[in-house]
């Protein structure tokens, strides 16, 4: 898996490097049907931009992003017969219709599920036995020898987290793709929380509309707001001081507590600068036990920039993150993280004078 991404990174530091212009024709596809692995892998890179001196373009990156599916492939293939492919069966009452509108939302759900059909309730009464792992059906059906999971055609709340607890343990091509991205991150990051990344991680792939909950997750510009974004001087303040600066709009709001200010700055002082993200800009945190009432973000962008820790770590924007669990945050970290991997769109953020243009900032990235 290493090798292969070593040389995939190789290829693309050699066309960087000599100026090759590599076009990539599913450029828009891959943006599209896999934002969140698109965003994180450009956000990932920044380290391999800086190493190659140039800019990595979007064309490279969603290269760079299919790699893992093709991987992925690769090891499914190499498991033959020892580890076949789980299988959903569709049944509806004439094949037709509404099992098909349920079939594109689970694919779009869970891309690497293999589901078949849809067929007929006729079809399925003539089959002496299932030889897919499970039954999914939009009509009552009898139980052969597989269990069968009677839906809605447009799943509502209670059918997605069903779904979603029976087919996150088939969807094998997901837990691949998670493996790969942690095998990587933890060659370049400080992961405290493993455990806790990798269950989010699965829920993003498998369900990226959803958190673990069943919940709604929201955008970065519904938790940035006005209220939660400020512009200030730093008027001899130091890190610990900018936090606590940063969390303040969430403090006032209920959204944490003063445990919570604590325990991000505790981090701190246990692991380093870790927080810092990228050129100028820092990710407070804690656990969600250590004060987090609310799904909550905040930002304070400073005229100058403040020292995390030490002179080597010079921070202007501090975004506070208050998490109530691993996956509800996720999709509003991973807009943060397309928007701090354009190295235009950063320049913005760190010259912006007042909080309206940070925020013109990020929903402009957002119409993207």
């Amino acid at each position: 898996m290493k090798k292969n991404l070593y040389l995939h990174l190789l290829a693309c530091y050699y066309r960087v490097k000599y100026g090759v212009n590599y076009k990539n024709r599913w450029l828009k596809q891959i943006k599209k049907n896999y934002s969140d692995v698109f965003s994180f892998t450009k956000f990932s890179i920044v380290s391999f931009a800086d190493f190659c001196e140039r800019p990595i373009s979007e064309d490279e990156i969603a290269l760079i992003s299919l790699y893992f599916g093709a991987e992925i492939d690769r090891l499914n293939r190499n498991k033959g017969d020892t580890a076949p492919a789980h299988k959903v069966l569709l049944v509806c009452s004439s094949g037709v219709g509404t099992a098909s509108i349920l079939k594109q939302k689970l694919q779009s759900m869970f891309p690497f599920v293999s589901f078949e059909g849809p067929i007929t309730e006729r079809a399925y009464m003539k089959r002496s036995e299932v030889k897919e792992s499970i039954v999914i059906s939009t009509i009552s059906l009898p139980i052969k020898n597989k269990k069968v999971m009677l839906v809605h055609a447009l799943p509502d709340q209670h059918d997605l987290k069903i779904l979603s607890d029976a087919l996150v343990p088939f969807d094998m091509g997901c837990n691949q793709l998670v493996a790969s991205i942690l095998d990587v991150v933890c060659d370049y990051a400080k992961v405290t929380d493993f455990a806790g990344l990798e269950e989010g991680l699965i829920q993003l792939f498998s369900n990226p509309d959803r958190d673990a909950k069943g919940g709604y997750q929201p955008m970065l510009s519904e938790l940035l707001t006005r209220d939660t974004v400020q512009v200030a001087q730093n008027q001899g303040m130091n890190w610990k001081q900018a936090i606590q600066k940063s969390a303040e709009p969430l403090l006032k709001k209920g959204k944490v507590t003063s445990q919570y200010i604590d325990a991000m700055i505790e981090v701190v002082n246990q692991h380093g600068p870790f927080i810092n993200i990228g050129k100028g800009v820092a990710l407070a945190h804690a656990r969600p036990d250590k004060g987090v009432n609310h799904l909550s973000m905040s930002l304070l962008k400073l005229d100058k920039p403040v020292d995390l820790v030490d002179q080597n770590h010079p921070v202007t924007l501090f975004f506070t993150l208050a998490a109530v669990d691993n996956t509800a945050h996720l999709k509003a970290l991973s807009e943060l993280a397309s928007l701090l991997g354009e190295a235009t769109t950063l320049e913005q953020l760190l010259k912006a004078q007042t909080k309206e243009d940070l925020l013109s900032i990020i929903e402009e990235e957002e119409k993207k």
